[in-house]
C-alpha cells in the first residue's frame, strides 16, 4: 500500500478500538493473546511502521536500542547482534552499533552519543568495558536509559547480566575426549590469563584432574611467543604446537581454545602425516568455524545467539518497567555438536617425528 499505515487503520482493518490496538503493539495492559495475534498479522499485511519519532516525543526516548562492540574484525558477535536485532524488530525497535576502540579511548564519546540519540536501552558486549567504567555506565543509567552487559560481575541492581559458562564448557568437551578413552589430552591455549580463554583451560583441568590424568598446556601465560607475534590465532597455534612436537607427539587428542586454535592443530597434525580422527582427535571451542575444517570439527556451541536474544528481551522488559525491577542475572550453557573430527580411541601409538 502506498499510504502510511497508521494505527487507526488497523484497529478499523480489525473492528477494534484504537486503544485495544495500541496496547496490543506495546504489550502494556490487559489483552488477549488471539488479539496480539491478530493485531500482529495485520501489521505484516498492512506494512504497519511504529512512529519513532511520535513515540520519542511522548517517552522522551527513541524505539531504538543499541550494541555496543569490544571488536568487529573477528565477526564472533555476528550471531549474538542478529539474534538481538531480530528480537528487538518484534518489537518494531530499530538496533544501532558502536565499536569501541582497543584502548577504550572513544567510549565516553559513545555515552554522549547514546544519550543525544535518545536510545531507550544499550547492551554492553564482553571487552568493551571495564570495572574502570562502571561510574560511567552508573550515570548512563541514570540518564534513563535501560542497561545490561554481558560476562561482567555485578554492577548495579538495576544493570542486568548475561554470562556464558565458560569453564563448564571446557570441562564437557575434555570429559567427552575422556570417555572415548582418550587419557593424554593437550590443551592449546592463547596466553591470556583471565577471559573466556583462560575459563575453557581452567575447565579442562579440572576435567583432567578429576579423571585422575594429567593435563598438559601449550600456548599460555608461560609461552615465550604471543599470538600478537603472528598474523591470527590458527597461526599461533599452529606454530606453537610445531615448537612444543617433541612433547606432544604421543597425545592421542587435541582441545583448541576456540575453533581458531583447532584449525591451526589440524593443519600442523596433517603436515605430520597424522591421520585425524583415526590416530588423533582434535576439537575447539565457539562452533563458529568448525564446518572449516577437513574433517568438520567437534565444537562447543558458544551460546551467542541465545545471548543476543535475551539480551534484548532483559532491555525491553527494563524498559517497560521503567528501570524499577532488581537485576536479573542469566548464566548460559554451550552445547556439544559432535562431528568427524573426534573418534574413540583404539590403541596406542606415536605420532611421526
Amino acid at each position: 500500500m502506498n499510504k502510511n499505515i497508521t494505527m487507526q487503520d488497523i484497529a478499523d482493518h480489525l473492528k477494534l478500538d484504537r486503544t485495544t490496538v495500541s496496547k496490543a503493539i506495546s504489550g502494556k495492559g490487559t489483552v488477549s493473546a488471539k488479539t496480539i495475534k491478530r493485531v500482529n498479522q495485520a501489521i505484516e499485511e498492512l506494512g504497519y511502521r511504529k512512529d519513532s519519532f511520535a513515540s520519542g516525543l511522548v517517552t522522551g526516548k527513541n524505539t531504538v536500542l543499541a550494541i555496543v562492540l569490544p571488536e568487529i574484525k573477528s565477526g564472533i558477535n555476528a550471531p549474538f547482534i542478529q539474534s538481538f536485532q531480530k528480537n528487538a524488530r518484534k518489537h518494531h525497535y530499530g538496533v544501532i552499533l558502536y565499536y569501541v576502540e582497543p584502548k577504550g579511548d572513544n567510549l565516553p564519546m559513545i555515552l554522549e552519543m547514546l544519550k543525544q540519540q535518545r536510545v531507550s536501552g544499550v547492551t554492553f558486549l564482553s571487552g568493551a568495558t571495564t570495572s574502570k567504567d562502571d561510574d560511567n555506565l552508573i550515570r548512563l543509567l541514570d540518564s534513563g536509559i535501560a542497561i545490561n552487559t554481558t560476562s561482567r560481575s555485578f554492577i548495579h541492581e538495576q544493570i542486568d547480566g548475561i554470562r556464558f559458562n565458560h569453564l563448564k564448557a571446557g570441562f564437557e568437551l575434555t570429559e567427552h575426549l575422556i570417555k572415548l578413552q582418550h587419557k593424554h589430552i593437550v590443551f592449546v591455549a592463547n596466553t591470556y590469563s583471565q577471559g573466556t580463554p583462560f575459563e575453557r583451560m581452567e575447565g579442562y583441568r579440572k576435567a583432567m584432574e578429576s579423571y585422575g590424568l594429567q593435563p598438559v598446556v601449550i600456548g599460555d601465560a608461560h609461552s615465550t611467543v604471543k599470538p600478537s607475534d603472528f598474523p591470527g590465532l590458527t597461526n599461533f597455534s599452529y606454530h606453537t604446537v610445531k615448537r612444543e612436537w617433541d612433547n606432544v607427539k604421543d597425545a592421542s587428542a587435541f582441545i583448541g581454545c576456540n575453533d581458531e586454535a583447532a584449525l591451526g592443530i589440524v593443519h600442523l597434525l596433517k603436515e605430520k602425516n597424522v591421520s585425524i580422527p583415526k590416530d588423533c582427535s582434535v576439537a575447539g571451542l565457539d562452533d563458529l568455524y568448525a564446518d572449516l575444517a577437513i574433517p568438520q570439527l567437534t565444537s562447543m556451541r558458544f551460546p551467542l545467539s541465545e545471548g543476543g536474544e535475551k539480551a534484548a528481551e532483559l532491555l525491553l522488559k527494563r524498559i517497560d518497567a521503567n528501570g524499577k525491577a532488581d537485576a536479573t542475572n542469566f548464566l548460559l550453557d554451550y552445547e556439544l555438536i559432535d562431528r568427524e573430527s573426534t573418534a574413540m580411541r583404539t590403541a596406542p601409538k606415536s605420532h611421526p617425528t
